[in-house]
């Protein structure tokens, strides 16, 4: 997801937010565990500052862009961008779409040549050259040796109305994350499903 399930309004809004107009295929590891980290980290923010602008997309970088089934078009990169109207300071974490957890946090500037888009064009050129603070996504991993993060509980009470992101871990032992929830199997690229039954965190 580019924005939140577990941030929708409403349980229209989240079954509505299952798209392709908002979502993108993603490692699986990427989005169950640094992806969703990044999110928490955002809430985060946005409980410390206020009233916050974040844009979320892709980042298609390298000579080759993959498909998924020979048709949907697999990011490199992942990005979300946050500005605090309030002080005119802006940044944004990029994660690279692979099985890892590494991240980057730079300046709009440097987003803007990353990702060919202008995210907020109306932020002054000084403002878009300096990184703001960023906190660092926390990833924890579980007794089981499950990776997991602060956004689970989030996820899952987005779980409860029904929508879920089935991902996992391609092992014959379901592993489960810290709230005990069974995380299920499933193919390298993770696209969201509506199930009726939400049994996995992520």
């Amino acid at each position: 997801h580019m924005s939140p399930a577990a941030d929708m309004p409403s349980k229209q809004a989240q079954h509505e937010s299952f798209s392709l107009a908002n979502i993108i295929p993603q490692n699986r590891h990427n989005n169950q565990v640094l992806w969703s980290a990044i999110e928490g980290a955002t809430r985060h923010l946005t409980n410390v500052r206020g009233e916050l602008y974040v844009v979320t997309g892709p980042i298609f970088e390298g000579d080759k862009v993959e498909r998924l089934n020979g048709r949907v078009f697999i990011p490199s990169h992942v990005f979300k961008a946050v500005l605090d109207p309030a002080t005119h300071e802006a940044a944004a974490w990029i994660a690279p779409n692979t099985d890892g957890d590494h991240y980057e946090i730079v300046s709009v500037a440097e987003l803007e040549k990353r990702a060919k888009i202008d995210v907020f064009p109306k932020l002054s050129a000084s403002a878009k050259q300096q990184a703001m603070s960023l906190p660092s996504p926390r990833i924890r991993i579980t007794t089981s040796g499950t990776a997991c993060n602060s956004a689970c509980t989030s996820r899952l009470r987005a779980a409860s109305s029904a929508v879920r992101v089935e991902v996992g871990t391609p092992t014959t032992r379901r592993p489960r994350c810290a709230s005990g929830q069974v995380v299920q199997p499933t193919r390298p690229w993770a696209m969201p499903r509506r199930r009726t039954s939400p049994s996995a965190c992520c």
